[in-house]
């Protein structure tokens, strides 16, 4: 028990002082501590409420658009947006749990393939090493914040795949993700 706690410790304290002006959790960054959800929209809206927060960027889909971009047995797709940080271009799409309504995860998937390793680094920088798992063809990077769990998955089959999710952590209650 005391080796562990020495080493929680430690992995802690190396973390925290690779920047010491920063006094947040590790994982976290600022713009997180702020708000919960991704960028412009918070866990919890509607699709008019995405769509109004974007200010034009995101728009709302309906009919054989929305079954198009929804899984029948796990999501439904709200809305839908392009967006481009750095040398990344995404198509985004965002969520609900299936046959609800509100925001509960943003899906990002990457344009460019090719730029996996250069977005897992990135991400890396920001949130921390990540915990990573491969099962078959597939490449499943997670990080952890106080209000979400984001996702980077790399899908190499004869077409490669690269999505990006951010997702609103629940919690159980006793305090454990659900």
């Amino acid at each position: 028990m005391g080796l562990i706690v020495i080493l929680f410790i430690s992995g802690y304290c190396s973390a925290e002082s690779s920047n010491p002006t920063q006094k947040i959790k590790v994982g976290e960054t600022q713009k997180q501590t702020n708000k919960s959800g991704w960028q412009y929209a918070n866990w919890g809206m509607t699709a008019e409420q995405i769509v109004e927060a974007s200010h034009g960027k995101a728009r709302a889909v309906f009919g054989e658009e929305q079954r198009n971009k929804s899984n029948p047995y796990y999501f439904d797709c709200l809305a839908v947006s392009d967006f481009k940080t750095g040398p990344f271009e995404f198509d985004v799409s965002f969520r609900a749990k299936l046959n609800e309504t509100t925001l509960n995860s943003v899906y990002l998937s990457l344009r460019n393939t090719n730029q996996y390793e250069e977005l897992k680094d990135s991400l890396a920088s920001k949130y921390g090493q990540g915990v990573t798992s491969i099962k078959g063809k597939q490449i499943t990077t997670s990080w952890q914040t106080k209000s979400e769990v984001i996702e980077l998955v790399d899908i190499r089959d004869a077409l490669r795949f690269v999505s990006l999710t951010y997702s609103k952590r629940v919690y159980g209650p006793r305090g454990l993700d659900l």
